[in-house]
């Protein structure tokens, strides 16, 4: 099941007439996201693809929901939602550096003064999101993105 998801996923290289896809920049567990170009502002965005078949409207619409309301500079950003008859895509803010979990591998370790101001944005955020009432529930290094 998972393969034909990936195959009709990797099919997929537009999104409306705005926007390019290209590389897939990671999978979850229900849907990939993958690079996306947007035409009009010559920008890099990521688009997290969920096929409709695969997951309830219900948590859709909560994640949009949340994504609109968790507004905050260190929380990747919601620009758009597109909704097609198979699909829904999540254009995103793109996190340039990708994941925390591969910057840490790559590197070998963090020097202390950088673990921890990525610590103390960390919990900027948590706070952020708890004070507006939302737990993010997989909280986990390949789930922090980094832009700088």
């Amino acid at each position: 099941m998972e393969s034909d998801l990936e195959d009709s996923l990797c099919e997929e290289n537009t999104v409306s007439s705005h926007y390019d896809l290209s590389v897939t920049l990671g999978k979850g567990n229900f849907g990939h996201v993958k690079l996306g170009y947007h035409r009009l502002t010559a920008t890099d965005v990521a688009v997290k693809v969920l096929k409709k078949t695969e997951i309830d409207g219900s948590l859709i619409r909560r994640e949009t929901e949340i994504m609109k309301m968790l507004q905050h500079p260190n929380i990747i950003k919601l620009y758009q939602v597109i909704n097609t008859v198979e699909n829904v895509y999540f254009v995103l803010e793109y996190a340039s550096k990708g994941e925390l979990k591969s910057y840490v591998e790559k590197l070998g370790h963090v020097e202390e003064e950088g673990a921890r101001r990525l610590f103390l944005e960390l919990c900027w955020e948590i706070l952020f999101c708890h004070q507006n009432r939302v737990a993010h529930c997989d909280l986990k290094a390949k789930n922090i993105l980094l832009n700088i």
